[in-house]
């Protein structure tokens, strides 16, 4: 039901309790052997946002994470029509939006 919601609304809370749920079945899944391995596991995941945030510039020329959440959201459809040049997208697009949104 929460899946089906978000695909018609796409609102940004539906999405953060997908995320939520995602995350839990994941920890759930997953045994960490002891508090070492999770120290460690995140002091690498903490070691990796910091790049991704304040390093990117310096190698990629601009701040990847900043690039990523300013641009402007694309229809994935219609993305991949542009890729292969598909010269009906915007038929494509405009009829198949929700069809395909189920489908990813």
């Amino acid at each position: 039901v929460t899946t089906v919601s978000w695909l018609v609304t796409a609102h940004w809370t539906l999405n953060n309790v997908l995320g939520m749920a995602l995350c839990i079945t994941y920890v759930s899944y997953i045994r960490l052997p002891n508090v070492k391995v999770c120290t460690l596991l995140l002091c690498c995941l903490f070691g990796y946002d910091i790049f991704w945030v304040f390093l990117s510039s310096r190698i990629f020329g601009a701040n990847v994470m900043v690039a990523v959440a300013t641009k402007q959201a694309e229809n994935p459809l219609r993305a991949v029509a542009n890729t292969f040049h598909i010269p009906v997208s915007d038929l494509v697009s405009g009829k198949l939006d929700l069809p395909v949104k189920l489908m990813v």
